[in-house]
């Protein structure tokens, strides 16, 4: 789909110039993109203005302006929006939803300017080091996904206008800023970053700035007089482990082709891998029709992992077409788990509305979801996970799926604190989250809230964990004073904790929906309950130009859009490592002919903690693996442990030693024989 000022008959106007603002405190910001095209035509034209939101993000306002002709925006509501409009535009208003902003700007004179300014609310993407900052200025053929923000470069004819970036950071530690994408001035200092591109520059692709902070993991706070944003992440002991039980869904519709599947069937049997004596495992596979592993939990032994493996490479992509049906899948799993079920997926299911109440109504199970993809039905998974206590994760294209899923499988299995409570120490107006039901080991938290006065700089979470209560407090040393962009989170925060409420019961849901409406329009920020109606005239709203409503983009993928991940999806040393732990069995060892086993995983623990760049990504397999070296030596007869072994337990005690058991056994040994630790 062609974005950007476009005539009548589909052609895209020239875009000249294009101006970047923004201001971002952490986790989110307020962008303004003022465009300036010229008709070069030779004749008056009637133009359109379509804009791809960026993924996650919500228009505040729309602007035009050619000559001394202006038009200036107001978001209200559809129903008051729906009298302005003659039929036929009421019934694109009610009919359509999605990521694209599209609205009517009108006549334009030969040679004419035509200026568009566009501000919208957006959250940064989380980062390994800090946070990514994703502006789009390619104006063209491109897709906006679900999920998280991404920077495209586009192939289009042409691509000579300039842009000028102007981007105010609020936050504290900052170590360094830098783009992966341009040439940029970066000015720090202990309130933030002011970031500029080098010099007016020729783009082909979107601006993309990372921010990398001291200690990301540490307590952030922004705040305004009396609404503040707090995040952290809980310590949690991550050495505990609770009998658990998975169920993976695998989606095997013809969407997901070979390669995809391979990597997700790659990704399913590394997480079984995962799993200690004690834990239980089953898999559905679904297309039009499912299947089980088992019909009943299998629990982890050799044998069970060997029957998986071979299960796993008997699935192929189904042939037939449409939607998946995964009610009876999610059916079939509440009634044979009781524990944690993952869920992958690239596509549209059928009976969304039902899948959601089941779940909602078999409390106890927990669903993650994965969403596969830009076509998944990101919407309805987040809303699943949500349902249920899980997470949803976005896997793009591009990433490294076996990697992405990985992550994310190593905090689920920890203990997670459940049937948590935020408080304060001073009265509060609004808590969002008030309650959350599962915060998983290494997942950061945030809490948006409103109080009547300054609001404090401490908090804490009570909740649940392993079967006993427990207390977790947060203390912001150094809180930033954010601008407008915290009002607008605070909205947007009300206005998802609504949504995700949304269950399918109409009369429940348009209750909800109201109420979503009027926070939209009293927020300024577009939804799908509310309308970006346009008015000739600027301020004085003479005359109603047009109502703005979100359009879907799911039909309009462009195959010459690439997108900028960090994970590509090409084969990479890492690739070999994840067959390598494929292979492990499920007392942790490794083995291979006429080696002992004892010393065949030794050497495979000392080459991944060597020489394994996310030799994290393994943290379990490998602890694992060492808990097998450490059971084999307890039994063996002999006095003297070989060198290769030392050596291989003293490169894990120095990657991933810790305060636990285990690591106390390692460091002992390691010091009987005169290893530095």
């Amino acid at each position: 789909m062609i974005c950007g000022l476009i005539r009548g008959d589909a052609v895209a106007v020239p875009l000249e110039n294009i101006e970047c603002t923004a201001e971002v405190s952490g986790d989110f910001g307020i962008y303004t993109l003022v465009q300036k095209y010229r008709n070069e035509s030779g004749a008056p034209i009637d133009v359109r203005y379509i804009f791809p939101i960026p993924v996650g993000g919500s228009v505040i306002s729309i602007s035009a302006k050619s000559g001394e002709d202006v038009i200036a925006s107001e978001i209200i509501q559809k129903k008051h929006a729906h009298n302005m409009l003659n039929t036929k535009a009421d019934n694109l208003l009610l009919s359509h939803r999605g990521s694209i902003i599209e609205t009517h700007i009108g006549v334009v004179a030969p040679d004419a300017e035509i200026t568009v300014s566009v501000k919208y609310f957006c959250p940064t993407d989380s980062t390994d080091q800090g946070f990514r900052i994703v502006i789009p200025v390619v104006i063209a053929p491109r897709y906006a996904s679900h999920g998280s923000q991404m920077a495209i470069e586009s192939v289009f004819d042409r691509k000579n206008y300039r842009a000028s970036l102007n981007v105010v950071y609020r936050g504290n530690g900052i170590i360094g800023v830098n783009s992966p994408s341009h040439e940029i001035n970066a000015e720090v200092d202990s309130y933030g970053a002011r970031v500029s591109l080098a010099e007016d520059s020729i783009t082909d692709r979107d601006i993309v700035i990372d921010i990398a902070i001291r200690g990301k993991n540490s307590p952030a706070m922004y705040y305004t007089d009396t609404i503040a944003c707090y995040s952290f992440t809980p310590k949690i002991n991550i050495y505990n482990h609770e009998q658990g039980e998975y169920i993976f869904l695998i989606d095997t519709s013809r969407s997901m082709g070979e390669e995809r599947l391979n990597r997700v069937k790659n990704a399913v049997l590394i997480c079984i891998c995962t799993l200690k004596k004690g834990d239980l495992f089953n898999i559905i596979a679904f297309a039009d029709t499912h299947k089980l592993f088992s019909k009943i939990p299998m629990p982890m032994t050799d044998e069970s992992l060997s029957e998986a493996k071979s299960w796993l490479d008997s699935l192929t992509v189904s042939a037939a077409e449409g939607r998946s049906e995964l009610l009876r899948p999610v059916i079939s799993a509440c009634e044979r788990s009781r524990g944690t079920v993952l869920l992958f997926t690239d596509g549209m299911a059928k009976s969304n509305t039902d899948i959601l109440l089941h779940v909602q109504n078999h409390g106890g199970i927990v669903f993650h979801t994965f969403c596969l993809g830009s076509g998944a039905d990101g919407e309805c998974l987040e809303r699943l996970a949500f349902a249920s206590g899980g997470r949803a994760t976005l896997i793009f294209e591009d990433e490294n799926t076996e990697r992405e899923i990985i992550k994310v499988f190593n905090r689920i299995i920890v203990p997670a604190v459940k049937n948590a409570a935020v408080t304060f120490d001073v009265p509060s107006l609004n808590i969002i989250p008030k309650f959350i039901k599962r915060i998983h080991a290494g997942e950061r938290f945030f809490v948006t809230a409103k109080f009547t006065d300054t609001p404090p700089r401490e908090l804490a979470v009570k909740g649940e964990f392993m079967g006993e209560k427990c207390v977790m407090k947060a203390v912001f040393e150094s809180p930033c004073q954010a601008g407008e962009e915290l009002l607008y989170h605070f909205t947007k925060a009300r206005i998802d904790e609504l949504r995700n409420l949304l269950t399918g019961n109409e009369i429940r849901d348009s209750l909800i929906k109201k109420q979503i409406a009027s926070i939209s329009e009293s927020g300024g920020l577009l939804t799908e309950e509310t309308a970006l109606v346009t008015f000739r005239g600027g301020k004085d709203k003479q005359r109603v130009v047009d109502a703005a409503v979100l359009l879907s983009a799911s039909a309009h993928y462009n195959k010459n859009t690439q997108i900028h991940s960090e994970g590509k999806s090409k084969k990479t040393k890492q690739d070999g490592v994840f067959k390598t732990i494929m292979t492990q069995h499920a007392d942790g060892s490794f083995t291979k002919p006429k080696i002992s086993p004892f010393l065949h995983t030794a050497h495979i623990l000392h080459s991944i903690c060597t020489e394994c760049e996310k030799a994290d990504l393994f943290v379990w397999h490998l602890r694992k693996s060492v808990s097998y070296i450490l059971d084999t030596i307890e039994r063996s007869e002999s006095a003297v442990i070989p060198e290769d072994v030392i050596a291989a337990l003293g490169a894990w005690h120095q990657t991933f030693g810790a305060n636990d058991e285990i690591s106390q056994k390692v460091e002992a040994l390691l010091f009987l024989y005169g290893k530095n630790i």
